[in-house]
């Protein structure tokens, strides 16, 4: 279900909203099959395994696999966002908190969705693409490579975003 959800994400299903709510249940599949299989989170019990919250786990995965949590430089947009609000946020939390704003239709979260701009979603997206990307290099034993992100311009997502 892993490969599952990222091809889908990485095809834009759903489109790149959709898209970032499918990296959430890849994440989430991640985090319970390396749970299940000793290969992380070995030294909590499974009662504390599910009290985490999702950011957590991915967090703990990042830092499983050794990938850097906070937004790369390059990303133009979520740094932007971020010196506006002037809070910093890693880039787990800001993908749940997109994904939440997303899924969940509470005012404050849809107010999240409207102050941010569709370039910055994209960026989002990718990120959440990279971070997938170099967690199944990791399970795979791959060595480390170039992240390479297909590119879209919105008219090619012809209203899919």
């Amino acid at each position: 279900m892993i490969i599952h959800w990222y091809v889908e994400s990485n095809t834009l299903a759903g489109g790149v909203q959709g898209a970032i709510v499918q990296q959430q249940a890849a994440f989430e599949r991640f985090a319970w099959t390396l749970k299940e299989n000793n290969l992380a989170f070995e030294s909590m019990s499974d009662k504390n395994f599910d009290e985490l919250r999702t950011v957590e786990k991915i967090s703990e995965l990042l830092r499983w696999a050794e990938i850097q949590e906070l937004v790369p430089p390059y990303n133009k947009n979520i740094i932007k966002y971020f010196k506006a609000k002037r809070k910093i946020l890693s880039g787990p939390d800001l993908i749940v908190d997109i994904r939440n704003s997303l899924v969940h239709p509470k005012p404050v979260r849809r107010q999240m969705l409207n102050d941010i701009s569709q370039d910055m979603l994209l960026e989002v997206y990718r990120l959440g693409q990279n971070y997938l990307k170099q967690l199944v290099n990791k399970v795979l034993d791959m060595p480390a490579v170039i992240i390479e992100f297909p590119t879209y311009s919105l008219e090619e997502l012809d209203g899919n975003y």
